[in-house]
């Protein structure tokens, strides 16, 4: 298991619904991914709607998509964070496939990826102070956009 400071990973297989018409993933179903990751991780350190009186929202992303995926393939998503910001956190995410029915894409990397969360106030909207509880969940040092490979 990496030892990265705040890393946070879940598991999922691919559902049938997920694959487009040329047999593979839909590219906005990575998306889906990233924000159902996004959300568990969230929940997890109690970051969530139901805890804070601030919220993280997605203002910029983006996507390396480098590999594949298929139906009965299983993905693991990682997210670990990056960088503290005033307002902001920038939080790496990779897309591994680490089950599959073809043996040859079993830890190929399908996905890298950079989201820039802004924190806004709950109450209201508008820019808010990243929280230092959430500043805590920082390396002291930008590990990087992906420290997996």
């Amino acid at each position: 298991m990496n030892t990265l400071k705040g890393l946070f990973q879940i598991t999922l297989p691919v559902r049938g619904y997920e694959i487009d018409v040329y047999g593979h993933v839909n590219n906005a179903v990575y998306l889906q991914w990233l924000e159902q990751a996004r959300w568990d991780w969230s929940r997890t350190h109690k970051m969530g709607i139901e805890h804070e009186d601030v919220l993280s929202v997605v203002r910029h992303l983006e996507l390396d998509f480098r590999h594949e995926v298929l139906f009965g393939d299983v993905v693991e998503i990682t997210l670990w964070p990056r960088q503290p910001k005033n307002t902001s956190m920038i939080v790496g995410a990779q897309i591994k496939i680490i089950q599959s029915d073809k043996p040859q894409h079993v830890g190929q990397v399908a996905l890298n990826a950079q989201m820039v969360l802004a924190t806004i106030h709950k109450q209201g909207g508008g820019k808010a102070p990243l929280p230092q509880r959430w500043r805590d969940f920082f390396p002291d040092k930008d590990p990087g956009p992906a420290p997996l490979d």
